[in-house]
């Protein structure tokens, strides 16, 4: 009979503030929130909607979402430290223990004792610790399994997995056969005949693949007794024999080193020799050997003449490498290697008595010999390397080993470029130093340097002499301080020295000067034994002197000076100029197309235009044949063609070309007529002292006649062009000019 209820959220029982020990039964304990004691829980029913827990739960069913308890017997769900009853009926039970009678079936499913899962720390019971069983699968904490049967599995699904990791367990991969796996995957392998793989289907007693670790000693044994031993420890990897027996390697057999009991390496002998700590044998015959006296190094031959030996000094420290007792090559204590010294002064020191020769060979075709120079982080920053196709020797440097000179197959010196000029006197040259450091499609910089700052006038700069091949000086080109040098003020000149014929030494010959003068000592080489002369082969071109202020004419001339624009002065001579020419002349206009020869008398008309009609003619003059002197040179005044940068054209471009056919066109517009001196005139049979007077030939034109003067009216003298002096050797009168 009920008495009634009582709804609470929690219900604790004390004793003067302390929490009491209680036990709660009847046949149905029921609760909407949590129940908790530390008594007994019991009754036919026991519900809970969160948690039950308490010493011991019991009843016939349990319904809650949680059970924590010490023991009890449910038939739902029910979780807690202890869970036991004869017969269970639960979807799924965790908890600390469980125990049953029986449980059956392939899987752990049913109504009583089977289950969908059964899990937790350990699960025990008369059957339930399943002295047989068949199941494909069981998981939980702790099972005990007398016997039973599981289904093969695989690598990814094995039949005996764990909670919430399913493809972690054991199974079969095939018949006679058991494996271990981890995340879906074969670790472990164990075959028909007992060899056991890990990483792999074992071929071995034992087949690993990959790295092993061994935490104790590996033992090696025959059928008799351990012979030895494997381990590691804090000194490292040790190999060990047991007492009294050797280590030996072989080959397919056959043993190819030993070392002994007592700590004797032999290679190629079972039987190192006494007092040998190392020895190395082909044959009957010794080729080295580590001795423990004498040398106390090692030796190298054969035995009747083991001369070679590496050997430690005995203070010092030094490693020494003899050949009979001599010392071929030493490394001391700094790691500095010498060749023929045993006191090397540095990396590497070589000394020697005679010539020294040191040999790189490639015993490749095609391949080159190399030395690298790298710096501390391992790169090769520069090298000299020889190219045998070629035979080109090569300097790298700038920090990438790239070339910057090489020495050719025929000598040249080439910087700036790796292949030599193949035209003009370039491909002839033993230096060819191509662009700069700036750029290298500029232009070619090579510098001769002072070896200390210039400080005072006169002090040498550089020189480029000319030598021959014992250094005798046949000339030089030398810069000089023109004046005492200053920061930002640095005046130079350069002297131009020859050696003059049956001298020994240079003597200067010109000099530029730090302002621009030009000056020139001696003679220049031509027969006239002139100071200073010009000369071009193909009389074409022209020296040119031009002031800042004046333009040069266009037409070519031995010598074309420009004027100054002050005073239009372009040659001022404190003495006389001196010329070959005979006769003063002027460029005069004709008045027609008509060809006037030397020494022709021609008119002048009254447009003042020379003219070859006697009636139309004025007055009366010659032509000059060899003028000293010519004016009225201003009949073309177009310029030459000039380039961008501002330099006449070269006589060879189409610019000139064009220029020279209007140049002569202009030409055949003008002639020189003669003013004064001395001509030939076109008239013979003259005697000096005569006139020559201009008349009408029969068909208008104008030649002369020579006339005494006794003949001479006033008319003609007035028209006479001048008076003959001599008879030229062609019988041709020359005349002294006189205007008409």
């Amino acid at each position: 009979m009920a008495y009634g209820s009582i709804k609470v959220d929690n219900i604790i029982f004390t004793n003067g503030g302390v929490d009491q020990t209680i036990t709660v039964s009847g046949i149905v304990a029921s609760t909407s929130g949590n129940l908790t004691v530390t008594g007994t829980i019991s009754g036919d029913v026991i519900r809970g909607g969160t948690t039950v827990s308490g010493a011991t739960v019991t009843g016939a069913v349990g319904q809650f979402g949680n059970l924590t308890a010490v023991s009890g017997v449910f038939t739902t769900q029910v979780s807690g430290a202890t869970v036991t009853g004869n017969v269970g009926q639960f979807t799924s039970v965790t908890g600390g223990t469980a125990g049953f009678t029986t449980v059956t079936g392939t899987t752990v499913t049913g109504t009583t004792a089977n289950f969908v899962t059964v899990s937790g720390t350990t699960v025990t019971g008369t059957t339930a610790n399943f002295t047989s069983g068949n199941f494909t699968s069981i998981s939980g904490g702790t099972h005990t399994i007398t016997s039973g049967v599981f289904a093969a599995g695989s690598a990814t699904n094995p039949s005996i997995s764990f909670a919430s990791d399913p493809n972690t367990g054991i199974y079969s991969p095939g018949a006679d056969q058991v494996a271990i796996s981890t995340n879906g995957t074969g670790r472990l392998f164990v075959d028909a005949s007992g060899n056991v793989g890990i990483g792999v289907s074992p071929s071995y007693t034992l087949d690993v693949n990959g790295q092993g670790r061994f935490t104790n000693d590996v033992l090696i044994a025959d059928g008799t007794a351990t012979r030895g031993r494997v381990y590691g420890d804090s000194n490292g990897l040790n190999l060990r024999t047991e007492s009294g027996l050797a280590t030996r390697f072989l080959h397919v057999g056959t043993e190819l080193a030993r070392i002994t009991s007592d700590g004797k390496l032999g290679l190629g002998t079972s039987s190192v020799t006494a007092g040998i700590k190392f020895q190395v044998q082909d044959g009957t015959a010794s080729k080295a050997q580590f001795n423990v006296s004498g040398y106390g190094g090692l030796v190298i031959g054969q035995n009747a003449d083991l001369s070679s030996e590496i050997d430690q000094s005995s203070s010092g420290g030094k490693l020494y490498i003899k050949q009979g007792g001599n010392t071929a090559i030493t490394v001391d204590t700094s790691q500095r290697v010498g060749i023929g010294t045993t006191s090397p002064a540095s990396t590497l020191h070589v000394s020697g008595s005679s010539d020294q020769t040191y040999t790189f060979q490639t015993t490749t075709a095609g391949a080159d010999n190399r030395i690298n120079f790298r710096n501390s982080s391992g790169t090769d920053a520069g090298g000299i390397w020889y190219l045998h196709a070629g035979n080109h020797l090569l300097f790298n440097t700038g920090g990438s080993n790239a070339e910057k000179a090489r020495i050719d197959g025929s000598g040249r010196l080439l910087v700036g470029t790796s292949s030599s000029p193949s035209a003009g006197s370039g491909q002839f040259a033993r230096v060819v130093a191509q662009g700069n450091t700036s750029s290298s499609t500029g232009a070619g910089i090579l510098s001769i340097a002072r070896g200390s700052t210039a400080t005072a006038t006169n002090d040498t700069i550089g020189q480029l002499a000319f030598t021959d091949s014992i250094g005798a000086t046949f000339a030089y080109i030398e810069c000089v301080t023109d004046a005492t040098p200053g920061a930002g003020d640095l005046p130079g000149r350069l002297t131009f020295s020859t050696t003059a014929d049956g001298a020994s030494s240079p003597t200067e010959r010109m000099r530029i000067a730090s302002e621009g003068g030009i000056t020139t000592t001696g003679r220049a080489a031509n027969s006239t034994n002139a100071n200073l002369a010009v000369r071009n082969s193909s009389g074409n071109n022209d020296a040119i002197f031009e002031a800042s202020d004046g333009a040069v004419p266009g037409i070519s001339g031995s010598l074309r000076l420009s004027k100054n624009n002050s005073n239009s002065r372009s040659i001022n001579a404190s003495g006389t100029v001196n010329q070959n020419g005979a006769d003063y002349a002027e460029y005069f206009k004709k008045c027609g197309n008509f060809v006037i020869q030397k020494a022709d008398v021609v008119g002048i008309n009254s447009s003042g235009l020379l003219t070859n009609i006697f009636a139309d003619a004025i007055s009366f003059c010659v032509k000059s044949t060899d003028p000293g002197l010519v004016g009225g040179d201003n009949w073309f005044t177009e310029p030459r063609p000039r380039t961008e940068d501002g330099q006449e054209v070269d006589g060879s471009t189409p610019e000139y070309a064009e220029w020279m056919e209007r140049l002569e066109l202009a030409r055949a517009t003008v002639d020189r007529i003669a003013f004064a001196g001395q001509v030939p005139v076109n008239v013979t049979g003259a005697t000096p002292g005569q006139y020559i007077v201009p008349i009408a030939t029969e068909d208008g034109g104008i030649t002369g006649i020579a006339k005494d003067e006794t003949d001479l009216t006033l008319a003609e003298y007035m028209q006479a062009i001048g008076k003959v002096i001599a008879i030229e050797d062609d019988g041709r009168a020359r005349i002294i000019v006189k205007v008409a």
